[in-house]
């Protein structure tokens, strides 16, 4: 008799393999590189296999908001072209796992996967995304690579806010004020 503390997360009570829930992927990339995120919050000792042309993934988000099941999530990623696992690397941190996977070959891929099926945890991270056209001479450039990261950005935004948005002390911004200054309304155009 198969007790609930030693029952495996995965059968069913027929003795079937049940699947786990994948967790949301977040692509981007560039000539020499994928940029990957597993959002999956609080994962404590994920299960991570990188292989030349493929990711698995199995892990359990202990975050009580994103999870409050604590349910167990898989994921594995058949890519459409090889990878070099040597230089690839991963960080696991509290709202996810980060990778950037070195493409074997430095060319722009048509698509993530191996086949073209569409996958509903599969989205473009367009915070990251670059196209063939863009520049590489931009500031901060994106992830890795000693560019800044999107943290970075954030902050660097962050301290903008304000500056220049109109908003008042109290909070009224975008309200027309009831004084008769004319410095602040444009002139007659006529």
């Amino acid at each position: 008799m198969t007790t609930a503390a030693n029952k495996d997360p995965t059968s069913t009570n027929n003795g079937e393999q049940a699947t786990l829930l994948p967790p949301t992927v977040l692509w981007a990339q560039r000539e020499d590189r994928l940029l990957l995120t597993i959002l999956i919050e609080d994962c404590k000792e994920p299960t991570i296999e990188l292989e030349k042309q493929s990711l698995h993934f199995r892990g359990k988000s202990y975050s009580i908001q994103a999870d409050s099941d604590h349910s167990e999530h898989e994921l594995k990623l058949e890519f459409c072209k090889p990878i070099n696992v040597a230089e690839s690397k991963h960080v696991v941190k509290a709202r996810g796992i980060e990778f950037i996977i070195i493409k074997e070959e430095p060319q722009w891929w048509p698509r993530l996967l191996s086949d073209s099926k569409k996958r509903h945890y599969v989205k473009v991270d367009f915070l990251r995304w670059k196209d063939e056209d863009d520049s590489d001479d931009e500031v901060g450039g994106g992830f890795g690579g000693g560019n800044a990261d999107f943290g970075d950005f954030m902050q660097q935004f962050g301290s903008m806010a304000g500056a220049g948005d109109g908003a008042g002390e109290d909070g009224d911004e975008g309200l027309e004020s009831d004084d008769d200054d004319t410095e602040q309304n444009p002139p007659d155009l006529e």
